[in-house]
């Protein structure tokens, strides 16, 4: 949408706060003011999808005994993320950015406690196997067998 300069007449586009012919301030009315703040309102990120699929995610790893610390994260970042659009519907742009931050870091530390749960099962599963120990092997055997279907308890 385009607005007129008061002084000279000239079509300018919304978002100026200058005229492009003469250079003075232009006047932005109430409306223009909500209009502009919904615009700075819908660059908040609320990282749902993210934390969603940190979920997801994580939901697969804890059923593979990977820890269920990262997916209790992951819920809390989905909990922070969902009010992120309340606060944003409510023109509370500052409680808003808080939120968002608030929501990437729950995020981050979903992902990164996934990661070292599953750097630490790797290399619990590299020990256990280097080991040798015809147990640990048959119990991992036994396991799969399970896993698999093979075998029932």
């Amino acid at each position: 949408m385009n607005m007129y300069c008061e002084k000279c007449g000239v079509k300018n586009n919304r978002t100026s706060e200058y005229c492009i012919g003469c250079g003075v301030k232009i006047k932005i009315s109430d409306t223009d003011n909500n209009e502009k703040k919904s615009l700075e309102i819908k660059k908040i990120p609320n990282y749902l999808g993210q934390s969603i699929i940190l979920v997801a995610v994580n939901l697969v790893f804890s059923c593979f005994f990977l820890g269920i610390i990262p997916l209790i994260f992951s819920i809390i970042a989905v909990f922070y993320s969902l009010q992120i659009e309340k606060k944003v519907k409510l023109m509370n742009t500052i409680e808003a950015e808080d939120i968002s931050k608030i929501a990437k870091i729950w995020c981050l530390i979903s992902f990164f406690t996934m990661i070292l749960f599953i750097v630490l099962s790797i290399i619990i599963i590299i020990i256990l196997i280097s080991n040798n120990d015809s147990m640990i092997l048959e119990y991992i055997q036994e396991y799969l067998d399970y896993v698999n279907g093979r075998r029932s308890y």
